[in-house]
């Protein structure tokens, strides 16, 4: 069965029935109120804002400027071992 071109609701959909109430802590506007925004008008979107924001969060003071160790060869490096090695005496049934 497919589905109905009917299903699917158009036009604006509004739903302020989670709006916070005078005695609420933390106010909740609807969906139609203007928010006033503590950025300047037309850079709230922007790519310089969003670089900046990446700027500022990232602490340089931790980043490690050295390579990262690869593994070695000889006795600490990698091995896949076989079954048999990695059963141990006493833990056979």
């Amino acid at each position: 069965m497919s589905p109905s071109n009917d299903s699917v609701p158009s036009g604006n959909v509004s739903d302020n029935s989670y709006m916070s109430k005078a005695s609420d802590p933390v106010p909740v506007v609807g969906d139609a109120q203007e928010v006033e925004s503590s950025i300047n008008p037309g850079q709230e979107d922007s790519d310089a804002t969003l670089e900046r924001d990446d700027k500022d969060a990232i602490d340089t003071s931790n980043i490690i400027d050295e390579p990262r160790a690869k593994p070695g060869k000889g006795a600490l490096a990698e091995k896949d071992y076989s079954d048999e090695e990695l059963v141990q005496e006493g833990d056979q049934p």
